[in-house]
């Protein structure tokens, strides 16, 4: 029994030891950086989950007084150790989460439940303490103003100013510079008002620069601080008291300087630049290698002077008043100045000064009598634009009666804060002209909005970027375009056209030779054939010979071939058709001709055996080499050009049709047509209420025409809202709001380009630059050539950082070229000058084909050269945004994967990704895989992005 034990021992010892081991079981461990902290100065929580094929996010349970924010994604490690012949592998998957005191006291982060592999495991439970950061003199924080009194709407001068007390190691014996101190504030800090000024600072690379000053500190001693300062111009919307409660700056302030193992210290290279307050830097070299070790976070209460802001009289407020502060001036200008009753007229109205131009709204045109008395005026407010220091409105008004001599001045009243007292002014009468019309359309005059007749178009105004007021038809806005091709038919027909009319009037004037192309010994052999009578025979002989010597008909051929064959040094030949042409004259038709034909035919088989016929005398220099190079690359041009434009084809995808939802659920198709879906609700949607016309828009793939109008109407509407709207943030919810019903006309089939020009204004007023640039890219497929929607892209993507991360291939530098040219010539300019010198080129080679002048191939290459640059340029432009695999980020921070899920592997983070063009490769399920400029690939989910 002993023998047999010690048998099977040894065999089960040696596999114990030598086979690899299985993966530890499944388990959870948290853990804190630290369970004593201060209030504001955030700690990391880490939750580990290790050797779990599967798990459920962890849920962070609320805690009062904690603030517990994610940390990026969740890495993950590998990790084998081999033991004496024991294998262990281990995978862990780390959650990192920053946690912030916002109070002082003791706190407990709960047990965290954590599902892995089925099971259920939780965490200890962890305690923290967190003490409150005295200043101890240590900052100081004052808000003071240029004006003790002020009016609501009145630019006030704001200085931010902070006092910091550099932090000096007494170890060491080294003070942190200014640059170093300024590096330690928290970015938790609360800027207010002054959060404009900061933001351009940091778009500038700028920062403020700290000087030293001496301050008296709470017990009235003078101490050295740091000074920084910070201007921002305000205008306060609310009458009261200017105070600092949204503005809350926090410092994480060093407590002790340590050495690292680094050279290199993260204090970073102005540690020891920079004077310093104690004028001792002396350590040297060996400075990179200190850092801070130990901060504690300083919160100091801001003190603002004493501003009051007093409300707007009521007392001798003017009727047309419309919230104006400041200083200004009027001007108007319109145009045309001679017109017939019912014509529009264009007026635009300048006001410029010293005031919040943005919020500025313009005259109430249609409370003015003395406009109103003879012009018919909009009776909706006016959208304008900032321009410098004016703001321009532009509208349309129609004159109502003959003989009207002028346009009245406009009045503009705003309150002056220097007088206190409201200022009326007006802007200098225009002059015009007004003859009488044959019939006034009243119905067609802006401003009103009566039954449009049929066959009239409703104007709507819909604003641009850059709030211009113009007025598009509902049929302009509201139709299905097909999106233009690369090469769209009627330019194809334009190109082609020269050379197949120059293809023939070449067969025209050259009809005598076209029979040439027959061969003349098979002609002849039919014409023996036919040959009945001697004259016939000879006949046939003679097309013969002028065939074959290229011989114009006429009563001279006979001779003209016994002469080329004497000529040609063939006496007997030419001595047998001699004979032969006169035996045939001689004969009569009733004579057999069989004798001159076999005769004919021994002629002939001679001329064709011999070699000194084989090309025609006449046809050797018929063509020079000049000459047919000029006609080869002439007749190939066009396909040159072709090749030359065809540098960047769309590819073929099936993403053709532009999304702006989230999804990307809309029409899958560029010639979008409205279906015949079955509808949930039959209901017409007219005259509805707001609520249930959205709801029904949504629910309807299909919308009348009036339904279609009435969103229309409503974005409208609500876009003129937003620009009238003085408050920031109502305004952009009307924006949001026009957007949305733009949205729901793109989703029901409408796609041309001013809808989606349109829907990009409304989401970039409304903060969606990202979604804005994707639908400015839309309205760019429908008119490559549009200068305005360039513009607006180009205004969109200024608020992205948007650098090329590689270098520019020729094609890009070749673009960037082409667009300082267009800047000068339109893209439609440049396409006439193409089919100009295009056409004009090839007038000269039919002027060349019918009268044969003297100097024309240098023009006419000239002509070409000029028709292929212009046509290359302008299809540069065109062929720019034609490519349907094509999309933009929309959000803000994402993950690149590895594939089509997010159990895969992040393979690089993107901050800040929102507004960047990615190539879209392929779609699996509700992922896409994408390309970015450095030629990186990964995937992402289609919520991020908008396929163009």
């Amino acid at each position: 029994m002993r023998h047999q034990i010690l048998t099977w021992s040894l065999p089960c010892l040696v596999a114990l030891f030598c086979l690899p081991q299985r993966s530890d079981a499944a388990d959870v461990q948290s853990s804190v950086s630290t369970q004593e902290t201060y209030v504001n100065l955030p700690f990391t929580l880490q939750i580990q989950i290790n050797n779990a094929n599967e798990h459920e996010k962890p849920v962070i349970p609320a805690v009062d007084g904690l603030e517990i924010v994610p940390q990026g994604t969740p890495s993950r490690s590998y990790r084998t150790t081999t033991i004496n012949g024991r294998t262990t592998k281990r995978n862990t998957l780390t959650y990192l989460y920053s946690v912030t005191a916002t109070r002082e006291g003791t706190f407990i982060i709960p047990a965290i439940k954590v599902v892995a592999d089925g099971q259920e495991t939780e965490t200890g439970a962890m305690r923290i303490v967190a003490t409150q950061s005295e200043t101890d003199d240590l900052m100081f924080v004052e808000i003071v103003g240029n004006e003790a009194e002020i009016f609501v709407g009145q630019a006030l001068q704001l200085s931010l100013k902070i006092w910091i007390r550099a932090y000096r190691d007494k170890e060491f014996n080294i003070t942190l510079n200014e640059a170093t101190m300024w590096s330690l504030l928290s970015k938790k800090t609360q800027w207010g008002n002054f959060a404009e000024s900061m933001k351009k600072m940091s778009k500038n690379r700028q920062r403020p620069g700290g000087k030293l000053t001496l301050r008296e500190d709470s017990e009235g001693q003078e101490r050295g601080y740091l000074l920084y300062e910070i201007d921002a111009t305000v205008y306060p919307d609310r009458p009261g008291k200017i105070d600092g409660a949204d503005v809350r700056i926090l410092v994480n302030y060093p407590e002790e300087l340590g050495r690292t193992r680094s050279p290199i210290s993260i204090l970073g290279n102005d540690f020891f630049r920079g004077s310093s307050i104690f004028n001792d830097d002396t350590l040297g070299s060996f400075g990179t290698q200190l850092a801070i070790t130990r901060i504690r976070p300083i919160v100091a209460e801001t003190e603002v002077e004493s501003i009051t802001v007093k409300p707007i009289p009521e007392e001798g407020r003017p009727a047309d008043y419309r919230g104006a502060v400041g200083q200004y001036r009027i001007v108007s200008e319109a145009g045309p100045r001679a017109v017939k009753v019912g014509d529009p007229i264009t007026l635009n109205i300048g006001i410029a000064g010293k005031g919040p131009m943005d919020v500025l709204r313009a005259p109430p045109l249609a409370d003015q009598t003395s406009l109103t008395r003879d012009f018919k005026v909009p009776n909706e407010p006016l959208a304008g634009f900032v321009d410098g220091t004016q703001k321009v409105f532009s509208t349309a008004i129609r004159p109502l009666r003959e003989g009207t001599t002028e346009i009245p001045p406009i009045e503009y009243s705003y309150f002056d804060p220097q007088q206190a007292a409201f200022v009326s002014i007006k802007s200098d009468p225009i002059s015009i002209t007004v003859d009488a019309a044959d019939v006034l359309k009243l119905d067609s005059i802006v401003g009103t909005k009566p039954a449009t007749p049929k066959g009239e178009s409703s104007q709507e105004p819909l604003a641009t970027r850059s709030d211009m007021d113009y007025s598009q038809s509902l049929e302009a806005v509201l139709s299905i375009v097909p999106r233009p091709g690369t090469l769209p038919p009627a330019m194809l027909v334009a190109i082609l056209l020269p050379p197949m009319f120059i293809v023939a009037l070449t067969l025209f004037a050259t009809r005598h030779h076209l029979s040439s192309m027959v061969s003349a010994s098979r002609r002849f052999k039919r014409s023996m054939a036919r040959a009945i009578t001697p004259h016939e025979v000879a006949a046939g002989l003679e097309q013969f010979l002028g065939s074959r010597f290229r011989l114009p008909t006429g009563r001279m051929l006979r001779d003209q071939t016994v002469g080329k064959l004497r000529a040609a040094g063939d006496s007997e030949i030419a001595i047998e058709v001699e004979r032969l042409y006169r035996d045939s004259d001689r004969l009569s038709d009733a004579d057999s001709p069989d004798r001159l034909r076999q005769n004919a035919k021994a002629i002939v088989a001679a001329i064709c055996d011999s070699k000194r016929y084989g090309r025609s005398p006449m046809g050797i220099n018929r063509l020079n080499p000049t000459s047919t190079a000029f006609l080869l690359a002439v007749f190939l041009s066009p396909i040159t050009m072709t090749l030359a434009t065809a540098q960047d084809p769309p590819s073929n995808s099936s993403s053709n049709s532009p999304s702006n939802s989230p999804s990307n659920s809309p029409s899958n198709s560029s010639d979008v047509q409205l279906t015949d879906t079955p509808q949930q609700d039959n209901t017409s949607l007219d005259g509805q209420p707001q609520q249930s016309l959205t709801q029904a828009a949504t629910s309807l793939s299909r919308l009348s025409e009036g339904q279609a109008g009435q969103l229309l109407k409503e974005a409208t509407r609500m876009y003129t809202n937003g620009v009238q709207e003085t408050d920031n943030a109502r305004g952009k919810t009307a924006f949001a709001k026009s957007a949305e019903k733009l949205q729901l006309l793109v989703d029901s089939g409408f796609a041309n380009d001013r809808i989606f020009a349109n829907l990009a204004n409304a989401q970039a007023r409304a903060g969606n630059g990202s979604e804005a640039i994707a639908n400015y890219r839309r309205a760019l497929r429908y008119a490559p050539t549009d200068q305005l929607y360039r513009e607006q892209l180009a205004s969109a993507e200024a608020g992205f950082d948007l650098k090329e991360t590689v270098q520019a291939g020729s094609l890009i530098q070749l673009r960037k070229f082409n667009d300082l040219i267009l800047r000068v010539i339109s893209p439609k300019l440049m396409l006439i000058l193409a089919f100009c010198a295009w056409w004009s080129a090839w007038s000269m080679v039919a002027w060349r084909i019918v009268s044969s002048p003297q100097h024309w191939k240098v023009p006419a290459t000239c002509l070409l050269v000029i028709a292929m640059t212009a046509f290359t340029s302008y299809r540069l432009r065109v062929t720019e945004f034609t490519a349907d695999d094509q999309a933009i980020l929309v959000q803000a921070n994402l993950s690149l994967r590895a594939g089509d899920g997010t159990e895969f592997d992040v393979v690089r983070e993107l901050p800040g990704s929102d507004g960047r063009l990615v190539r879209v490769l392929t779609q699996r399920g509700q992922w896409h895989k994408v390309e970015f400029e450095d030629g990186s690939t990964g995937w992402l989910p289609n919520t991020a992005l908008q396929i163009i």
